[in-house]
């Protein structure tokens, strides 16, 4: 990276002169900027970010010395070197109460003024890495705030969180903000039902977009490949509606039409799993291309009682996570609609059953027998047969479900690990696919939020940073055969398209693919 440098001098031949006589690009310098005076170095200032001022101290109307405050005033990140003849030194040390720590005399000394530039190079390109290193972390930080942010929100709608003082401790540490008085929820899937993984950039484009004009705050998050969520802050009930509305035209006008199911309104965040209900209730009973206002009556139970592997993945990575609150009110949450609607023993039969079957199966990846936790062989499909309460099982699968979470923690079974490194080894195998974050999940069972945020922590990468880095490697090892043309290498490591392969290869080795196949094997690439 080249630094900008504006020499200031009311002598043009001393301006002149050290632009033409220093070597700049070998110091790291672009060419040099060059002014006749104070004003005139301000001005340009306003325009161009200066990296080292080099000014004489004497000049008629507004000194050096008067710049120098200036510029240590207005611009904090500027390096400044003060010209000055041998008998105006002491003049000179009044700068140094800016802060100023180069002076050089005149008549000047360039051998001199190029060490001094030397070490203020040095200076600059360290700030510059430390600046690149702040934000960096901040990067960093951000995205794990945000992924908190997205888990806690899927956590309230789909009941796992109730607890007051934690909801006002996550409001209060993430800043998360809420300053309306009603609250829904929107389901949004592609009308035909592509990934909304794979879109969720444009559609928070879009999201972005739609709210502008309306008094809401939402924040959005995903627990199915093919829908993304939103918890909607709003002021008004039309707000709501004309967001909602927003977001229909907008994503069909960007060629992306949507298809959107909404609650109804409610006045506190605790009432978000059902919120969540409607809302996926509203999508499925909707016609294209509406938004789906949710019509049922607040007082009539839900209708779908249909058992869904989605929430089944959410419920199971509380148990990897060793989260017990959340798994036992996840499972409250499961369980309220049927038993609102006094459904059949079969029903709650097939719930726990399935439940039982996806804890097992966890459970046996972790490498455990979940006799060893039951202290018993347990055939779900005839134990769920025992209860006569449905209470009674419900309890009962709770009590397990507890004394899972104890087992896995007084065994100190690392499960996060063990499940980052079945990803990993997922992605070995299908890094030359279509491979995305919802099916990594699929993979291991567990919800594409939970595996996102596991990942980051584990690995330091996103998920999509790391399927990248694994496919720019395999590549690297493809390109130094040359028998290999460089489609065929894109397409060996995922990329159907040869123009975006070699962008992607180039953003993360700085070279193309044949530059970079040039630079293994030099005289010898295609």
């Amino acid at each position: 990276m080249a630094y900008t440098v504006l020499i200031t001098d009311d002598d043009p031949k001393i301006r002149d002169g050290l632009a033409a006589h220093m070597d700049w690009s070998g110091l790291g310098f672009e060419a040099p900027l060059k002014a006749a005076g104070g004003q005139e170095t301000l001005e340009l200032m306003k325009y161009r970010q200066i990296d080292l001022l080099i000014t004489d101290i004497r000049m008629p109307g507004m000194s050096g010395l008067e710049v120098a405050e200036a510029v240590t005033r207005l611009y904090k990140h500027t390096a400044i070197v003060i010209l000055s003849a041998f008998h105006e030194f002491e003049y000179a040390k009044t700068a140094m109460k800016y802060g100023i720590k180069h002076y050089v005399t005149k008549p000047t000394d360039l051998d001199q003024l190029t060490r001094v530039v030397n070490d203020i190079t040095s200076e600059l390109e360290a700030k510059r890495k430390m600046t690149e290193k702040w934000k960096t972390i901040e990067k960093k930080y951000s995205e794990a705030v945000e992924l908190l942010i997205e888990q806690f929100f899927l956590d309230l709608a789909h009941g796992a969180v109730k607890s007051d003082a934690y909801i006002a401790s996550m409001l209060a540490d993430y800043g998360i903000s809420l300053p309306y008085v009603r609250y829904g929820m929107l389901r949004i899937a592609l009308t035909d039902n592509r990934s909304v993984f794979l879109h969720k950039a444009v559609l928070e484009r879009v999201l972005q977009q739609a709210a502008l004009p309306h008094a809401v705050q939402y924040y959005s998050f995903c627990d199915h490949e093919w829908a993304l969520s939103l918890a909607v802050n709003f002021e008004a009930t039309d707000d709501f509606r004309r967001f909602a509305m927003s977001i229909r035209e907008l994503s069909a006008a960007g060629g992306m039409p949507v298809r959107i199911g909404a609650s109804r309104e409610v006045y506190a965040l605790e009432a978000l799993p059902a919120c969540h209900r409607q809302a996926q209730e509203a999508l499925l009973a909707g016609k294209l291309p509406e938004v789906a206002f949710c019509e049922r009556a607040e007082s009539e139970p839900f209708r779908d009682m249909t058992y869904s592997t989605d929430n089944e993945k959410i419920w199971l990575t509380y148990i990897v996570a060793c989260d017990e609150e959340k798994a036992l009110n996840m499972l409250d949450s499961l369980f309220a609609p049927l038993f609102e609607q006094n459904a059949y023993r079969e029903t709650f039969h097939e719930y726990v059953a399935k439940l039982y079957f996806a804890l097992e199966a966890v459970v046996a990846e972790l490498q455990i027998e979940m006799r060893l936790i039951t202290g018993e062989r347990i055939f779900p499909v005839t134990k769920v047969t025992e209860f006569y309460a449905m209470e009674e099982l419900v309890d009962w699968f709770k009590r397990l479900t507890g004394k899972t979470i104890q087992y896995l923690n007084e065994a100190k079974i690392p499960g996060s690990h063990k499940f980052v490194e079945q990803m990993k080894a997922y992605i070995e195998l299908n890094y030359m696919n279509e491979i995305t974050l919802y099916s990594t999940a699929e993979a291991v069972h567990l919800s594409p939020a939970y595996v996102s945020k596991l990942f980051k922590k584990a690995t330091g990468l996103s998920f999509v940073e790391y399927v990248t880095q694994v496919r720019m490697n395999k590549a690297k090892t493809l390109l130094a055969d040359l028998h290999t043309k460089v489609y065929e290498v894109g397409a060996r490591v995922g990329y159907k398209n040869t123009k975006h392969f070699s962008q992607v290869f180039k953003t993360s080795s700085g070279m193309t693919p044949s530059e970079y196949r040039e630079y293994v094997r030099p005289g010898k690439g295609e």
